[in-house]
């Protein structure tokens, strides 16, 4: 249980950190940045509560609810994934890549952990 928990709270910490990267490297002024507090705070807050539930059923020890933490991670995988791919083609930001696949490493990681271990 110890590791599904840190797993999960690790790529909620990433996926912050990822944000604010993002929010570092601002491209414009529709973008997410630090000039503008609320927005970015909201969007911090949207997306924990988005992977509250992954932490909720990370928590049972059931087949059921540890698949379904899974998935739900699995899906955030594939975001950030996807992202970083379409980065990798738009943005020259080392950084920002980087972050974006080592969050989506540790989403696959975090789920297949949620999956496998009970």
């Amino acid at each position: 249980m110890k590791a599904r928990i840190g797993f999960i709270i690790l790529s909620a910490v990433l996926i912050i950190f990822t944000l604010l990267v993002c929010a570092k490297y601002s491209i414009g002024e529709h973008a997410i940045s630090f000039e503008q507090p609320y927005e970015l705070l909201l969007s911090i807050a949207t997306i924990l509560l988005l992977f509250l539930p992954a932490l909720i059923f990370g928590i049972f020890k059931y087949t059921a609810t540890g698949i379904i933490s899974g998935i739900w991670q699995l899906f955030f995988a594939f975001i950030f994934i996807m992202g970083g791919l379409i980065l990798t083609f738009i943005s020259p930001i080392i950084l920002l890549l980087f972050m974006f696949y080592l969050t989506g490493i540790v989403l696959i990681v975090s789920a297949i952990t949620s999956m496998t271990v009970r």
